[in-house]
């Protein structure tokens, strides 16, 4: 231990500067990342048990009280203004000073203390806590005029700072690296953060590396100042930003849909009473921007449009006719999906940042919980993964849709979001990477009458559409040119290589459940196609941040899940030809 933050539930225990923590609950700690990854998981009010070594001293254990420490939130961005008091500039998502408050009012005190500057408002905001009233003086208007209101603090909503990293650092510093330049008006372009730049702090933690990164960034509060240092070129930096809330689910009260000629995004509905209508959004309007941005085609609408977070004001220009108009208004969180699930909870996150729980990574997660409950005799496991299990199959089942277009055929949508789309979210096309997986899950709970039949006919409908996957199999596809690939495919459906590689290993999963023929036919359909796709030296699908490891152990497991001679006599990829009497080359095994 380094050091003890004062006045921390650290100090208050008698932990002290050179203790080393050998344990968290049970959990042993060998290194600062394994503490970092476990304190990133303690909530508020938790009492955590620690195993202490003190040089000198007996071992000890000792229980530490954490603090509630979440944020109370009033969610204003201000600016320095001309010295009378700080500026409101914008209301940030769910802000409960909205409509108490307005943009331009100048804060002069705050619960009875003078505030001259932005310094003074952020030190009276760390100690609000959720549903402390906060008394805010305000100038108002040219004239000046003095205003009073009383605003409940809520809780801060989870924040980011909207900085990518590179997928995978093999550098031997701690720390992760800006992937890219962050975009113009985020925390971290305010904050002067750029590409290349290495992130070491943010706040009292020292950040070390991308797994820690995503464990660190569920305990981050919008609102709240953070110091972030870097280091850039050998020279060390910091600057403090405010976390701005990451997006929300929300509702447009519209469905929109793709011109498949000119790949515009278009209003196909409106909600009737809806805010969209009410704003003056009307059917075969057609998206040119959003908030500014150029939203021309579906490639450039999709980057802007999932940004987006319920509580935001949105201004949306729609070309209709030959007239370009505006409408903006709020967006509204998303509602219940019926009973007393959300579309957002009973499922595990691919992206936490998203909000949402996709299908096909809550599939994955039931999939290995299943296995672990049938192979390991963990007494008590049944009972504690049944609710768990039981509320993502329920998610599940809420994704399963019919798409009209093509036969009625039933599919499993990339999330809930994804019905807002219109066909486009819904394609069953689309969807053959992760079809196999969801039905194949719900058919392993028993639940929702699925069965090996409705699994049957997700298999023979993958056999039917499968070339939709070899859109995203090879590499060379990758965008941007010229800067090593990009880990998703905008050339087509979005999807990277390694998806076509689940695409296969699924399906044939959902085939040896089923057994029989349909086994037999995916069995010799994943194992030709794999084989074909295998480099010259044996490996496979490569990645611009994994190299080939990935791809490699994908098609192993690939390989794993077949049965017979299906493997013999391919050569290489590149001639695409099987070879009677064995392969021509000779580095490439028989079998």
């Amino acid at each position: 231990m380094l050091r003890v933050l004062p006045g921390s539930a650290a100090e208050r225990t008698g932990i002290k500067a050179g203790d080393r923590i050998c344990e968290t609950e049970g959990l042993r700690v060998e290194n600062s990342l394994d503490y970092y990854m476990q304190e990133a998981g303690f909530v508020g009010g938790q009492k955590i048990n620690i195993a202490v070594r003190r040089e000198g001293a007996k071992d000890f254990k000792k229980d530490v009280q954490l603090d509630q420490t979440w944020p109370g939130y009033l969610g204003i961005k201000v600016n320095a203004g001309m010295g009378e008091g700080p500026v409101v500039e914008s209301f940030l998502p769910f802000s409960p000073c909205k409509g108490d408050l307005e943009v331009g009012d100048i804060i002069v005190e705050a619960n009875g203390n003078a505030v001259t500057g932005i310094d003074q408002l952020r030190e009276i905001e760390r100690g609000i806590k959720p549903g402390d009233k906060v008394r805010l003086k305000v100038l108002r208007g040219e004239k000046a005029k003095k205003k009073s209101a009383s605003v409940e603090a809520s809780g801060a909503p989870e924040g980011w700072f909207y900085f990518g990293i590179q997928e995978e650092d093999k550098g031997d510093d701690n720390g992760v690296v800006v992937d890219g330049d962050p975009r113009p008006g985020t925390p971290a372009a305010e904050a002067g953060l750029k590409d290349k730049d290495r992130i070491t702090w943010i706040g009292d933690t020292p950040i070390l590396g991308m797994d820690h990164l995503i464990e660190f960034v569920g305990t981050v509060a919008a609102g709240k100042p953070y110091t972030i240092k870097w280091v850039r070129d050998g020279e060390e930096m910091q600057a403090e930003v405010i976390a701005r809330p990451i997006p929300q689910p929300f509702m447009l009260t519209a469905d929109l849909d793709v011109n498949r000629q000119n790949l515009k995004v278009y209003v196909s509905s409106v909600e009737a009473g809806g805010v969209a209508e009410k704003a003056g959004m009307k059917k075969g309007d057609v998206i040119n921007k959003i908030n500014g941005q150029d939203c021309s085609n579906y490639f450039l609408f999709m980057r802007v449009y999932y940004n987006l977070s319920a509580g935001e004001e949105v201004t949306f220009t729609l070309q209709r006719g030959n007239t370009e108009v505006e409408v903006k208004f709020e967006l509204p969180k998303a509602p219940d999906t019926g009973g007393e699930q959300v579309a957002e909870e009973g499922g595990w996150a691919y992206y936490p940042e998203m909000g949402e729980s996709p299908s096909f990574s809550t599939a994955a997660a039931m999939l290995v919980l299943m296995d672990v409950e049938h192979d390991m005799e963990i007494k008590g496991l049944n009972r504690v993964l049944k609710e768990p299990l039981a509320a993502a199959a329920a998610l599940m089942n809420k994704l399963r849709v019919v798409d009209k277009e093509n036969g009625g055929q039933e599919t499993y949508v990339y999330r809930g979001g994804s019905v807002g789309m219109g066909q486009i979210g819904i394609d069953v096309k689309g969807c053959q990477g992760r079809n196999a997986i969801c039905e194949l899950t719900l058919v392993r709970m028993g639940v929702a009458k699925r069965s090996k039949s409705t699994l049957k006919k997700i298999i023979e409908q993958w056999i039917k559409y499968r070339g939709e996957l070899d859109a995203v199999k090879r590499m060379e596809y990758y965008n941007p040119p010229g800067k090593g690939g990009s880990p998703h495919n905008f050339d087509r459906n979005f999807n990277a290589a390694y998806y076509w590689m689940y695409g296969h290993y699924h399906t044939l999963l959902a085939s040896k459940e089923v057994g029989g023929k349909h086994f037999e036919q995916i069995n010799e359909i994943c194992t030709k196609a794999l084989m074909l796709v295998r480099e010259d030296d044996g490996t496979w699908l490569g990645h611009p941040s994994f190299g080939k490891l990935c791809g490699t152990c994908l098609g192993l497991w690939i390989l794993g899940e077949t049965e017979g001679g299906w493997r013999d006599g391919y050569a290489t990829p590149t001639t695409q030809e099987k070879r009677e009497g064995g392969p021509a080359n000779p580095e490439t095994p028989d079998k």
